[in-house]
């Protein structure tokens, strides 16, 4: 038989589908002989609605007539003539749908539109004794599809939305510390959200010592090196926007974030600090500011297909201004850096089931105070969770981060630097699905500590996070029971 098929957003074709059989006590086979074009279709042709994807049937109000029942079919027979204006999940590449017996209604006028499609309806009473059975990989109907996507919207965004975090309490660029911030992505990261604007507030705790004998070329005084007792600690609240495009882009899905982060930061060195002409400040001393982080901004485009999802996207930050080189204690970087890569998603909702990795690049400016430019970074993010329940979800995240190049410039007096750290904690997340009309809200909390460094600070860092975004859109209400007679 022949169906036609989404291939695309502009594109389409009529295929060969295979005909539906009878495997069910449930189960009823209509032979479509009329369809309309529903506003719905066309949507989905022009790639406004990013859950479809390419290879999925069109079609779902048709009037049939009943070819064959299974045994325990009552409420129609072999020669009935059927109409149904909901067929959800003739969006999906599936010829089963879930319908109750009384939702196959008489009609006896003739809609416009043509097709050869023979659907096999499972009725909800000849289902209930496995539940399971339509959704073997992914979202067989819209109820199911609208679940997924909320709890995607609910998460996706906050990985983004953590940028700014990677502010850290900025002993700048070369204190050990990078333009990015380890764990910054997580779970669902390359998963697409809700169409919309969203809004996460984030609040981000740092806590990381050099030890003893680590040595750390930092702001407050000039170029030089800081050696044994290197202490620093941050607190700060990332204040974020995302919007979110349902216009296609490239055949995925768009969205922009901008953020900025207020906080506290302290750093305190217990030893000598050695200065470009060779002066040097000895014994303790210690630097606490309340400031301003400078402006991120990044860009996403993701893309679905079932439970594999894909994304590419581009970071970046916007001096504050805040930066002061006569400082230990900065939030600012005091210099200009560009991230970008990639990330996958594995999300399959009927089972809960979740994994996420993200990997990018850094390339990073001079610190022109410092005459300091960093090497270029390789990191590696990634989370891994269970949904116990719909709304309560539990797991890990890690990460991984090397630089790949040398330090370089005057104030590298320490010669290439190159910094490594490898980390690891727990996550938990709560979804909560309405809280106020249009908007639902999610809340994550996550924990880093570092296994092993390089270069770096050696300490942890604690995370929560609590978003709201819009709603995944409801299921469409069945039309009411038209007859004629």
């Amino acid at each position: 038989m022949k169906a036609a098929v989404f291939e695309g957003p502009g594109e389409k074709s009529l295929q060969e589908s295979p005909q539906p059989a009878i495997t069910e006590a449930g189960d009823a086979i209509v032979k479509i002989v009329k369809t309309t074009v529903c506003g719905t279709d066309l949507q989905i042709l022009k790639g406004d609605v990013p859950t479809c994807a390419s290879g999925r049937i069109l079609g779902h109000e048709g009037i049939g007539v009943v070819d064959e029942v299974g045994a325990g079919v009552t409420a129609f027979k072999r020669g009935d003539r059927r109409e149904d204006a909901s067929l959800g999940s003739m969006h999906e590449t599936t010829d089963v749908v879930s319908l109750p017996q009384r939702d196959l209604f008489w009609r006896d006028a003739a809609n416009s539109g043509m097709s050869q499609l023979r659907l096999c309806i499972r009725s909800r009473a000849g289902r209930r004794r496995d539940q399971g059975r339509l959704a073997e990989s992914g979202p067989k109907n819209e109820v199911e599809a609208s679940m997924r996507d909320r709890k995607i919207m609910m998460m996706a965004g906050a990985g983004a939305l953590a940028l700014s975090a990677a502010t850290g309490p900025a002993m700048a660029d070369a204190g050990g510390l990078s333009f990015w911030l380890p764990g910054t992505f997580g779970s669902l990261a390359a998963a697409p959200a809700v169409p919309g604007w969203s809004f996460a507030s984030i609040y981000l705790h740092l806590q990381a010592s050099g030890g003893r004998g680590a040595n750390f070329v930092l702001p407050g005084g000039g170029r030089g090196a800081v050696a044994v007792g290197l202490t620093d600690h941050a607190d700060v609240f990332v204040q974020g926007i995302t919007y979110t495009s349902a216009l296609p882009v490239l055949g995925g899905q768009a969205a922009f974030t901008v953020l900025g982060a207020p906080g506290n930061v302290g750093v305190g060195v217990s030893g000598t600090v050695t200065g470009p002409l060779g002066n040097t400040v000895s014994g303790t001393r210690t630097d606490n500011r309340t400031t301003f982080a400078d402006i991120f901004y990044q860009g996403t485009l993701k893309w679905n297909q079932g439970v594999h999802n894909e994304m590419v996207y581009v970071t970046g930050n916007i001096p504050s201004g805040t930066y002061d080189s006569s400082r230990l204690a900065n939030l600012s970087f005091g210099f200009v850096a560009f991230d970008a890569g990639a990330g996958y998603t594995y999300f399959d909702p009927k089972a809960g089931n979740e994994f996420s990795v993200v990997a990018g690049l850094t390339y990073s400016l001079p610190n022109h105070d410092l005459q300091y430019q960093n090497g270029i970074d390789f990191h590696l993010d990634w989370g891994a969770s269970k949904f116990l329940t719909q709304t309560f979800q539990l797991g890990l995240a890690g990460y991984y981060f090397q630089q790949i190049t040398d330090d370089s410039g005057p104030g590298a007096v320490l010669g290439g630097f190159r910094g490594m750290s490898v980390g690891i904690g727990p996550q938990v997340g709560f979804i909560f699905p309405k809280l106020f009309e249009g908007y639902q809200g999610y809340l994550n909390l996550k924990a880093y500590a570092d296994l092993e460094t390089e270069n770096r600070p050696k300490g942890w860092s604690s995370w929560v996070t609590f978003q709201i975004s819009p709603m995944a859109p409801e299921p469409p209400a069945p039309k009411p029971l038209v007859r004629k007679y």
